[in-house]
């Protein structure tokens, strides 16, 4: 989980930066390129004893 927190805020720091430079980007792009991708664990599901 700390690489996803991780990545969150290198992606804030950028849009800062690019927002700061002038530059036009794409939010969307940005997103599924740097964070999109992280998936979180599967829990598995207990069984009910019966």
């Amino acid at each position: 989980m700390s690489l996803a927190l991780y990545l969150v805020v290198m992606l804030n720091e950028a849009v800062q930066d690019a927002y700061r430079l002038g530059l036009c980007i794409d939010l969307a792009a940005w997103h599924v390129r740097m964070i999109a991708w992280i998936r979180r664990p599967e829990v598995p599901v207990e069984q009910t004893h019966r």
